[in-house]
């Protein structure tokens, strides 16, 4: 008989956890439902066309968050894309814009030389003026 009571007990006890389990699986399976119709009432146009059975709405998420993962994952492909194709065309331009300060540079340069050689021979022309007005001077007083 002891072996009968031991078994009773043990089978009881089973019995205890799997009624425990079964409850805490009733639990969340009751708070998806829960999540679901939460969603359904706020946001019913995500369920157009739809059956109201908590499954068939819990496979429509899950294909529409599988969807929408595939958009994010395009977009941020085309994103990186832009970003490749702009910054080619910023180092471009980068490369433009070197070429035009060096050339400005250059014709700064060209031009200073010219100034200064503007200023040499004006300096020359005015050593000259005063040569040639003091050599005037001289013959007059002659």
């Amino acid at each position: 008989m002891q072996t009968t009571d031991s078994e009773c007990q043990t089978d009881d006890q089973q019995h205890k956890k799997l009624v425990q389990s079964n409850n805490k699986l009733k639990a969340i399976l009751q708070t998806f439902k829960d999540k679901i119709n939460k969603i359904v009432a706020e946001k019913p146009e995500l369920f157009n066309d739809v059956d109201e059975t908590a499954s068939d709405r819990f496979d429509h998420l899950i294909s529409t968050v599988g969807n929408q993962y595939e958009q994010i994952s395009n977009l941020q492909d085309e994103r990186n894309q832009l970003e490749q194709e702009l910054q080619g065309k910023l180092a471009e331009k980068e490369v433009e814009l070197q070429k035009v300060k060096d050339n400005l540079s250059t014709k700064s340069i060209e031009y200073e030389d010219q100034l200064r050689l503007m200023q040499q021979q004006y300096d020359d022309l005015e050593i000259f003026k005063y040569d040639l007005t003091f050599s005037f001077l001289s013959f007059i007083k002659i």
